[in-house]
């Protein structure tokens, strides 16, 4: 998508764009060049790509999805409050595995066949990518990082990694 036919806003004392989420389609491919760029579903969840990232967009309602092909994104996501489910809000697929959450602040990154999910508050789901419904696997709590893979459509790594933090001093609310 060419970013400068997207709807955006300015970050609150960053100067720095944030394109609506709503504005996008299913299937619109997003790929940041030298400088992160900023997505928010508002009231939902604000998704940063890191330099020479790669994204397409699977979904823009809820759950709002988007795989990544290449690359890092951090997020923020609000939890969705009044219900007694745990509804999925917002997920990461890359490759073979699905990040999905449910109000936290996390990051994934593809590195070929492993996937590192970073969570530095809250919890998410990482599993399999499967059908449409709840994500099933391992929980992370944060601070937690991990390294996952998936063969024949099962998780079958869990390493974990010392936690980085670092992008926990991003601000994207």
């Amino acid at each position: 998508v060419d970013l400068r036919t997207v709807p955006y806003q300015q970050a609150d004392g960053e100067g720095v764009p944030v394109y609506r989420v709503a504005a996008l389609h299913s299937g619109v491919v997003v790929e940041s060049q030298t400088e992160p760029v900023r997505f928010r579903l508002d009231g939902v969840v604000t998704w940063t790509l890191a330099p020479k990232t790669r994204v397409r967009v699977r979904s823009v309602s809820a759950p709002h999805e988007i795989v990544l092909e290449r690359g890092s994104v951090f997020a923020e996501v609000k939890p969705q409050l009044g219900s007694d489910e745990l509804n999925e809000t917002f997920a990461v697929i890359a490759g073979t595995s699905r990040v999905a959450v449910h109000g936290t602040v996390f990051s994934v990154q593809r590195d070929g066949d492993r996937v590192i999910v970073e969570v530095t508050r809250g919890a998410v789901s990482v599993g399999p990518v499967a059908a449409r419904g709840p994500t099933t696997g391992r929980l992370l709590v944060g601070p937690a990082r991990a390294a996952f893979t998936t063969e024949q459509g099962r998780l079958a790594a869990d390493q974990s990694l010392p936690v980085a933090h670092a992008l926990a001093g991003a601000d994207l609310a």
